[in-house]
């Protein structure tokens, strides 16, 4: 659940240091001048903000803020299969000959990425609970992630089930 397995582990340090080194590599080469780097720095330290915050949580909040997230992703991915079941713009759109949820969002692939990290959530939350009613969110996200037809949010999952897997375990993640 947590982004360490302890505090002060040094990984927030580290991913800086990878992310900030691939920004500046990439403007070197690419020679673009550091005022268009300047959203991605921000994504990127955006982010690293986002896991410094969420790996100092305590349990009670931290279970609060993944159960927001997959709230969030189930009702982003209900009503991408509502625009794909019923084919209401923009829930749903038309592209590449066929429909995709796109939902609030109104684009697939950032559908996709929300359901998958809820997806992938839901999925490790079932290792650590026997309640049978946990798989309905991981049944309902993957429903809205398959909507999507986005490959790379299939891919991202698949990574991330075998991040996971190789985690908590093979056995308990099958």
């Amino acid at each position: 659940w947590r982004a360490t397995e302890r505090p002060g582990s040094g990984l927030v340090p580290a991913l800086a240091a990878v992310a900030f080194g691939t920004v500046g590599l990439t403007v070197l080469v690419t020679g673009a001048n550091l005022r268009s780097a300047l959203p991605t720095i921000g994504l990127v330290a955006g982010v690293l903000v986002a896991i410094a915050v969420t790996s100092s949580l305590r349990d009670g909040a931290a279970v609060r803020l993944v159960d927001g997230v997959i709230l969030c992703g189930l009702i982003v991915s209900a009503t991408a299969w509502a625009g794909v079941a019923f084919h209401r713009d923009p829930w749903g759109l038309v592209g590449q000959g066929i429909w995709r949820g796109s939902s609030t969002l109104t684009y697939a692939n950032a559908t996709a990425a929300l359901a998958g990290v809820a997806f992938l959530l839901a999925v490790a939350r079932l290792g650590t609970s026997t309640h049978r009613l946990n798989l309905l969110p991981a049944y309902g996200l993957g429903v809205g992630l398959v909507c999507t037809g986005s490959r790379a949010g299939g891919l991202a999952v698949v990574v991330g089930l075998a991040v996971l897997a190789r985690r908590a375990g093979w056995a308990s993640t099958l």
